[in-house]
């Protein structure tokens, strides 16, 4: 399970460094190269993965995410599906790679929208509850639960509940402020 923690360092640098592309070795020895795109042509750029965001693939009017999904072969990663309104405008962007892609994952801490409307792409079954999304294993569908409590005894991440208050560290406000913590 020590990939988690890479996708998370990779994840956290393309953040950090939007525009850029990032390089990250991981423990295991791999090296993934990802470049962060907001829908330019060829959103590769000659890297193994690109990375967007929703907002970006719902701007895409020349459509070149679609585009690239029709001339390679992709896996489609959904980082908290639950912004993903069933019907809504991010949900209408994302469909072409959705259908497109060779493997889909959807990963989320919270499968739940605040106002209980359905989440794109997952299966719902009517119970006495109202509609639930049906969490049952198909052959083209597996569900993992790996919980907080799983993390942490795989020391995928660390409890830094008390490690953090240790350490030196400034904020820094919208006007320039430095305040010690």
């Amino acid at each position: 399970m020590r990939c988690v923690g890479l996708f998370h360092v990779v994840s956290c640098k393309i953040r950090a460094r939007a525009g850029f592309k990032i390089l990250a070795i991981g423990r295991l020895g791999h090296r993934l190269e990802a470049m962060m795109t907001t829908n330019q042509a060829n959103p590769t750029k000659g890297c193994a993965v690109y990375v967007t965001t929703y907002q970006a693939l719902a701007a895409d009017t020349r459509k070149v995410n679609a585009k690239e999904f029709r001339r390679k072969r992709y896996l489609l990663v959904l980082d908290e599906p639950h912004h993903l309104e069933e019907g809504g405008l991010w949900h209408t962007a994302i469909q072409p790679l959705y259908d497109r892609a060779v493997l889909r994952v959807l990963m989320s801490g919270t499968f739940d929208r605040g106002e209980g409307t359905p989440i794109a792409f997952m299966p719902y079954a009517n119970t006495a509850q109202g509609d639930r999304i049906d969490w049952g294993h198909t052959e083209s569908r597996a569900v993992i639960r790996y919980t907080l409590a799983d993390a942490l005894r795989e020391q995928a991440c660390i409890d830094t509940d008390g490690a953090l208050r240790e350490l030196p560290s400034d904020m820094v406000g919208y006007s320039g402020n430095r305040a010690s913590c």
